[in-house]
Formats: structure tokens, C-alpha cells, sequence
């Protein structure tokens, strides 16, 4: 059975300001987050 996300504007404001947050210390691991959030479950 497939899940959909929707991601609204707001959601993905919120990843990017978490990447970049992350990106402060680690551009690596920003990347690494980020691409978990978009992985299919």
C-alpha cells in the first residue's frame, strides 16, 4: 500500500529551515536529513 505526502509551502519552509540549521555544522549531514525527509516510507 503506497502513502502519499502532500508537502503544503509551509511544510517545506520548515525542512529547508532545519537544513540550514543543520547546515551551520555539517552541510553533509543537512544533505543527509533532508534526503530522509523526501524518502518514500
Amino acid at each position: 500500500m503506497a502513502i502519499e505526502i502532500n508537502w503544503t509551502p509551509p511544510a517545506l519552509q520548515d525542512v529547508e529551515s532545519i537544513a540550514e540549521y543543520i547546515a551551520r555544522d555539517s552541510e553533509q549531514f543537512a544533505k543527509i536529513q533532508t534526503t530522509r525527509f523526501f524518502k518514500s516510507l
